[in-house]
């Protein structure tokens, strides 16, 4: 559990088990194995309980975390949840000895992209996908801790 401050409103970050089935699939399958040890997933709960949001991390090397996804959920968007989430992403990061995070933002969220700037990414010039894909193009980004 890692608690996050957000104008003086109590948020948690609580990562995930890995699931039963994910854990018997490892069992004979290497490539599930190795994504249990390095994907991680979280619940981003307000001071109540209640999960208001999610976050997926992928573990690329020891000195490389990939932000795979973060969302807060509808009326809980707009509040900064989001932002001290991935700033409580970055310093456990930091924490464990990673020296870059990277992530991919959709040309269809360009909020997403502005608080990534803001947090310290940069783009790395390379993209994924294309502008006619669900996502609109992904950019991906980086940022040296």
């Amino acid at each position: 559990m890692i608690v996050l401050r957000k104008k003086g409103e109590s948020v948690e970050l609580h990562q995930e088990p890995v699931s039963s089935m994910a854990k018997f699939l490892g069992k004979f399958i290497p490539s599930a194995a190795e994504n249990n040890r390095n994907y991680h997933d979280y619940k981003i709960k307000s001071k109540d309980g209640k999960t208001i949001g999610t976050a997926t991390t992928n573990r690329i090397s020891d000195k490389e975390i990939n932000l795979v996804w973060i969302s807060i959920s509808g009326r809980h968007g707009g509040k900064g949840h989001g932002q001290s989430a991935m700033r409580t992403i970055l310093e456990q990061a930091r924490k464990d000895g990673y020296k870059y995070v990277t992530l991919e933002v959709p040309a269809t969220s360009p909020n997403a992209k502005h608080i990534y700037e803001k947090l310290g990414f940069k783009e790395t010039g390379e993209t994924l996908g294309d502008e006619d894909d669900v996502w609109g193009g992904l950019t991906k980004m980086k940022l040296k801790l």
